[in-house]
C-alpha cells in the first residue's frame, strides 16, 4: 500500500516482478541447497551445516534478477514479457522440482 501511495499504479508491474523473481530464487535456492527435504522440514541444528561461501553465491543471484529487471525497463513492453517469462518459468519449475520430490519422499517413505 506504502507503494502505490508513493509511485502510484505504475509500481504495480514492477512490484509483481519482485514477487516473482522471489519465488524463482526461492525455487533454485532449494534445489540448489538442499535438494532431499522440503523447507523448515528438519530440525534447526541440522539445518546449520551449510556453505556459507555457496550462500553468499546464491544471494548474488539476487542481484541478477535487479539487473536484468533494470534492462527490461529499457525497452516498451518489457516489464510485460519479464512477467511473462518469469511466470511461466516459476510455475514450471515449481511443477518440476516438487513433482519429483513428491513423488521420491512418497516412494521412501
Amino acid at each position: 500500500m506504502v507503494f502505490l501511495f508513493i509511485f502510484s499504479a505504475r509500481i504495480i508491474p514492477d512490484l509483481i516482478v519482485v514477487l516473482l523473481g522471489g519465488w524463482l530464487h526461492t525455487i533454485i535456492s532449494y534445489k540448489l541447497l538442499n535438494d532431499r527435504t522440503y523447507p523448515f522440514s528438519q530440525s534447526f541444528e541440522l539445518a546449520q551445516d551449510t556453505n556459507t561461501a555457496f550462500n553468499i553465491l546464491l544471494s548474488l543471484m539476487a542481484g541478477l534478477f535487479a539487473l536484468v529487471h533494470y534492462i527490461v525497463l529499457s525497452f516498451s513492453y518489457g516489464i510485460y514479457v519479464y512477467i511473462t517469462v518469469l511466470l511461466i518459468v516459476t510455475a514450471g519449475s515449481w511443477f518440476i522440482i516438487f513433482h519429483k520430490n513428491n513423488a521420491v519422499q512418497l516412494n521412501q517413505g
